[in-house]
């Protein structure tokens, strides 16, 4: 028998769900996430609190099941998307995650909207102008954004979409998958495209 284990990483809760397949609900545990606003606008959550609940819900599937550990043929984990985690040099955490929700970042969201066209940026990228974007919430105009929301495409599934910008771009799945030099080119290309496009 196959027994497999899905995780999903949510913004408000850890869901976890134990499965014989092909679709047999053998146990489904969840625990809260806590989502903190220090000031108006932030929206920041604690990683270590992601990685207890994981822990916690593993072994509670596994005991509410019946099931061995062992048995579990495979574990998949979805996550929320996108939330910076930034660590020092020695993988410790400086601080509570910076959320998708995040707001803080108005100004630089401003700011590229006024130097590049959103409607051509989403037509590129598959995702519009917003606080969402690395790019907006690191300050930093660089040619991440792109490649970043293209990213966000591919972890989503949403592979008509990559395949459809692929092709846009002349560029192959395996290209749009690696995080390379040659795919941050690629990146400030589709940029200064957006960007020319807001000058005509």
């Amino acid at each position: 028998m196959s027994y497999v284990i899905g995780i999903d990483v949510g913004t408000t809760s850890t869901i976890g769900i134990l499965i014989k397949l092909p679709d047999l609900t053998l146990a489904l545990e969840s625990r809260p996430v806590d989502l903190r606003s220090p000031y108006p606008g932030w929206a920041e959550e604690y990683p270590e609190q992601w990685w207890r609940n994981v822990c916690e819900i593993t072994r509670a599937l596994i005991a509410n099941s019946g099931v061995a550990a062992g048995d579990v043929a495979a574990i998949g984990v979805a996550g929320m998307l996108p939330a910076i985690v930034l660590l020092d040099e020695h993988d410790w955490l400086l601080r509570p995650s910076i959320q998708q929700s995040d707001g803080r970042c108005v100004a630089e969201v401003e700011e590229f909207r006024a130097e590049i066209d959103d409607r051509a940026f989403a037509q590129l990228a598959g995702n519009g102008i917003n606080q969402q974007l690395l790019a907006a919430k690191t300050g930093k105009k660089t040619a991440l954004t792109p490649i970043y929301d293209l990213m966000l495409a591919r972890e989503a599934g949403d592979w008509s979409l990559v395949t459809k910008l692929g092709k846009q771009l002349n560029v192959s799945l395996s290209f749009v998958a690696e995080s390379s030099n040659s795919a941050m080119q690629w990146a400030h290309e589709i940029t200064s495209t957006a960007r020319n496009s807001a000058q005509k």
